[in-house]
């Protein structure tokens, strides 16, 4: 019985796939593995290196790049400049994100789709001052499915907050979205994350970490182990 729990637990914490193997199967941009997995660095340039595993590349006249939360500013400004490139709350954007770089009172990002879909959905942060955002959803025929348009001050947006956008149930499957963002008293740019490339969901979802929670039955078999031997030995007569 004690081997075949410690087979059982060792076998787990050997065939729990990596975060590397559930990729193809993930529908969620977050940029937490841009690193890790991509080879990306802040301020790399992002255009299609998510393509072969979701279907989908950027671009932008502003150039689209990785950004980090926090110090140095690749992104966005926070209040008086505090908190820069950090969501309120952090963890909404988690580490990474995608910025198109500020050059002027217009930013612009392209998402295209290899394979058109029925649904996305995406957060913008930092939606504030006198800034409109238009979000434009087309077909594979250059056809324009839907405009939805966002501007400071609106349910939702404001200092560091993430908002919500998504599309679905249109009258074409869609194949490219355009995001604008305009402020005309100085500099834009678009700060974008927890891009769900083929569902509309009102919030993203939390990353998944399968390979912390192998590990943790991995301990949990040994520790049992541990405790079934010790039981055994304390009930062994003195001789």
């Amino acid at each position: 019985m004690r081997a075949f729990l410690l087979t059982a637990a060792l076998t787990v914490s050997i065939t729990v796939p990596s975060h590397a193997a559930v990729q193809p199967v993930n529908t969620l941009i977050d940029f937490e593995n841009a690193s890790s997995f991509y080879g990306l660095e802040e301020g790399d340039t992002i255009t299609d290196q998510f393509l072969d595993d979701f279907g989908v590349s950027f671009s932008s006249p502003q150039t689209s790049q990785l950004a980090e939360q926090g110090d140095p500013l690749y992104g966005f400004v926070g209040s008086r400049g505090r908190a820069n490139d950090t969501t309120d709350p952090a963890s909404r954007f988690g580490n990474f994100f995608l910025t198109t770089i500020f050059e002027g009172p217009l930013a612009e990002l392209e998402i295209t789709y290899a394979d058109p879909v029925d649904a996305l959905s995406f957060d913008i942060a930092d939606v504030d001052g006198p800034e409109v955002f238009t979000i434009e959803a087309y077909s594979i025929d250059a056809v324009l499915l839907a405009t939805q348009t966002i501007t400071a001050g609106d349910p939702g947006t404001g200092d560091r907050i993430a908002t919500r956008v998504g599309f679905e149930d249109l009258a074409a499957p869609i194949s490219r979205v355009e995001l604008s963002g305009v402020r005309h008293n100085g500099t834009i740019g678009i700060a974008f994350d927890n891009f769900d490339v083929s569902r509309n969901i009102a919030a993203p979802p939390p990353t998944p970490t399968p390979l912390p929670g192998a590990f943790g039955f991995f301990v949990s078999g040994i520790a049992g182990l541990w405790w079934a031997r010790r039981g055994r030995l304390k009930a062994l007569p003195v001789t």
